[in-house]
């Protein structure tokens, strides 16, 4: 098992990724929805987990991009979508702003939320 301060070091190496600019993350193989009908799977997918519940809070972990934060709003889901990259966030906010949806973003570690009470958002 790693010690504290390396596990920080690792952390730190992996948010410092994830923060740069110059990576195009939604180019990625696997990142994101890039087609009609990948979005139209993947709402079929979140529909028989989910059902039609339009009063679900959903809380996206790990948002990145914003596509499940995207999708999720789109289907009238309320959505608070957290990440630890500022980089990351920021493209997920102009997405959301460019698609005008109302999506709650915080800049956040997944592994210490500070949300008072997240079993509203957690109703999975």
């Amino acid at each position: 098992m790693k010690s504290d301060s390396q596990q920080s070091e690792i952390k730190s190496s992996i948010r410092e990724w994830w923060n740069d600019p110059s990576k195009d993350y939604d180019g990625f193989v696997g990142h994101g929805v890039n087609s009609e009908i990948e979005k139209e799977l993947w709402g079929n997918e979140i529909s028989q987990l989910l059902g039609h519940k339009q009063d679900l809070r959903v809380l996206d972990i790990g948002t990145g991009t914003g596509f499940l934060a995207l999708l999720l709003a789109r289907m009238g889901y309320g959505v608070t979508a957290v990440d630890w990259s500022m980089t990351m966030m920021q493209k997920a906010k102009e997405k959301a702003e460019a698609a005008q949806m109302p999506i709650r973003f915080e800049v956040q570690d997944a592994e210490k939320l500070t949300f008072p009470d997240m079993r509203p958002l957690m109703q999975l």
